[in-house]
């Protein structure tokens, strides 16, 4: 800023708004007016999440409709869920079902079994149908 002017002198200037352009075309301005630069998540991911943190229906067992159908086969007691760590390997979509492969871990990543669970779309949500765990 040049001696003797005021700061808003120096902002309508045109020597202070040639540095504003410079420093931005040096530094950039993290890909303006290019929207979101994250890909959209894929129907697969979304499922696979779903069934990743199953073990976090123990956060509320009185209410599994958050992870599972209606008419779900529940292995035992819903709070089993919590014991185990659930890693999805593969999701096959079809229409309004999904087979889920995945490794069912201990809470040290052993893994315990390999599983097959199914995932249904109700209404406008995902759920687990079938879910089953190491004996």
């Amino acid at each position: 800023m040049a001696r003797g002017k005021t700061f808003v002198a120096c902002l309508l200037s045109a020597d202070c708004w040639m540095f504003v352009l410079t420093l931005a075309a040096i530094v950039g301005c993290n890909g303006c007016g290019r929207g979101n630069r994250n890909p959209p998540v894929s129907l697969a991911d979304s499922i696979a999440a779903l069934v990743g943190n199953a073990h976090n229906v123990v956060a509320a067992p009185e209410q599994p409709e958050i992870f599972f159908a209606k008419d779900a086969s529940i292995d035992g007691d819903i709070m089993r869920y919590g014991d185990y760590l659930f890693s999805p390997t593969d999701v096959d979509i079809s229409g309004d079902t999904a087979t889920v492969k995945l490794r069912i871990e201990d809470n040290e990543s052993n893994v315990l079994d390999t599983v097959e669970w199914t995932v249904v779309k109700e209404g406008e949500e995902w759920k687990i149908k079938t879910a089953p765990l190491p004996d």
